[in-house]
């Protein structure tokens, strides 16, 4: 099942509301331009999602 949304997770608890109905893969962009992310980005990302399974 693909799941989708029309905007990006606000904050940790967006993360912690998609856990809870059994979302394990996010596709998600840091924040800004493209060409200013750092490898930390979207390492932070994976992260706080993750933390919040």
């Amino acid at each position: 099942m693909y799941l989708g949304t029309q905007v990006a997770a606000r904050d940790d608890d967006d993360y912690r509301i998609f856990a809870q109905l059994g979302v394990k893969h996010i596709n998600a962009d840091p924040p800004g331009k493209p060409s200013s992310w750092t490898l930390s980005d979207p390492s932070a990302i994976a992260t706080r999602s993750k933390a919040s399974a």
